[in-house]
């Protein structure tokens, strides 16, 4: 008998803080994805503004061979900009490197939308 393979599930990395509600934008805000297929396979990003930074998983999906997962912890958004900076989509996909620009810039505001509603 054979089993289905297992399909791994993307848990939410941190909750979101308690004085912030579903509704907000600060909450809604919170994630982005974004992604790209070339002749080689795909790459796909996954951000999320937690309490401590910025959690990033970049994700490789070779056409053939082995997926690739990297999942880290920026506290500083400096050492964000070194990371992305250095990674290869930068020449292999500009737009895409282009778009995970736009996003992470927009969830490192995310921060001063939280501190606003702390104090409210």
């Amino acid at each position: 008998m054979k089993r289905a393979p297992h399909t791994p599930h993307r848990r939410k990395a941190v909750r979101d803080p308690p004085w912030i509600s579903p509704e907000s934008p600060a909450a809604q805000d919170a994630v982005r994805r974004c992604g790209a297929q070339g002749q080689q396979g795909a790459v796909q990003f996954f951000l999320q503004r937690v309490n401590g930074g910025l959690y990033v998983e970049r994700e490789e999906i070779p056409r053939h061979g082995i997926r690739v997962c990297q999942s880290l912890l920026f506290n500083e958004r400096a050492l964000f900009e070194r990371w992305r900076d250095d990674d290869p989509i930068r020449f292999e996909h500009p737009l895409l490197y282009r778009q995970l620009q736009r996003d992470a810039d927009a969830l490192w505001g995310v921060e001063s939308a939280i501190d606003d509603a702390l104090s409210r």
